[in-house]
């Protein structure tokens, strides 16, 4: 069904930064069915609880494939974050536990450090638009709008002072 999905989508279109790391937390979580029968949801860093269970190997050889799937279409950002996961959740489905701790804190860190960027360069977009850009994108048109109807929705005060501080504005307008 993963492979009809992506044959389905455009190819080339790579997720956004954002949809990548949601997309990148769901793949890392997992279901492993216990010794009792009952089903429990972990993420990959709770490998230490649910690696020695019998069905945790076909579990994490389907995170991989999630993986897989998902460094085809990643934000290029992500692209290393994803292998690098990939890698681990192999390890572990063959058994090793040699540097996992480490492997994990790295993902994690770097996911962190993504993210952070990410934000800051949003931020600056985001200043950029409103502050120098001479052409607007229409992104913030509904908060203006709403700021500009909020605005007229006042009543407006006609004492001599006020009259004449509108009619100048409107002049200057």
């Amino acid at each position: 069904m993963s492979v009809a999905e992506i044959s389905a989508k455009d190819r080339y279109q790579t997720l956004t930064a954002a949809e990548t790391a949601w997309r990148l937390d769901q793949a890392l979580r997992l279901s492993v069915a216990g010794k009792d029968g009952k089903v429990h949801d972990y993420s990959l860093g709770e490998y230490a609880l649910f690696r020695r269970l019998p069905s945790s190997r076909d579990a994490l050889q389907q995170v991989g494939q999630r993986l897989r799937i998902l460094a085809s279409q990643a934000n290029p950002s992500y692209r290393a974050v994803v292998q690098e996961a990939y890698e681990v959740a192999d390890l572990l489905a063959r058994g090793k536990t040699k540097g996992i701790p480490e492997r994990l804190q790295c993902i994690a860190t770097s996911q962190a450090a993504i993210a952070q960027r990410e934000s800051e360069i949003e931020d600056y977009l985001n200043w950029y638009e409103a502050t120098q850009s001479k052409t607007s994108s229409g992104v913030f048109a509904q908060v203006l709008d709403a700021e500009r109807t909020a605005e007229e929705a006042l009543p407006r005060r006609r004492d001599p002072i006020s009259v004449y501080l509108d009619s100048i504005e409107m002049e200057t307008n």
